[in-house]
């Protein structure tokens, strides 16, 4: 009897433990809650605005390879944040792993947080699976 039971008991544990967060995220996934932001275009236009004076000195920020390290990105933008000078940041690409939305998602959310405009160039890491797709949607 003990038996049967635990044979009932395993498949239900399963599946309730099953029903967060594991199966959020899909390969197949290319919709952002940032589509058709147009970040690069955008924001383009507003460093030209910004740094339109050819007699002016300008400091801009540079990072890249955040893709496993999104709590160094954080830290890395709250950085410039604080610093008054630079008037724009370029993210070098590989802001994902493997080229998920959730891995764009989260890199925007931290990016979103910039007081000043950014510009991103795709990194081998971001165009994996359906991530070049991805990346022409949002940026």
């Amino acid at each position: 009897m003990k038996l049967t039971i635990r044979l009932y008991i395993i498949p239900i544990l399963f599946l309730l433990a099953c029903s967060g967060d594991l199966f959020q995220y899909s390969i197949h996934q290319i919709n952002s809650e940032y589509s058709g932001s147009n970040f690069n275009i955008i924001n383009a236009k507003k460093i030209e605005e910004i740094c339109n004076n050819p007699g002016e000195d300008f400091t801009f920020a540079v990072v890249t390879d955040s893709h496993i390290h999104y709590d160094k990105l954080d830290e890395a933008i709250h950085l410039i944040s604080k610093n008054p000078d630079v008037k724009f940041v370029v993210h070098l690409g590989d802001f994902t792993d493997t080229g998920l939305v959730f891995q764009y998602n989260m890199t925007l959310e931290i990016l979103d947080e910039l007081k000043v405009p950014f510009l991103t160039a795709i990194g081998n890491h971001d165009i994996l699976g359906n991530g070049l797709t991805i990346f022409k949607d949002i940026f």
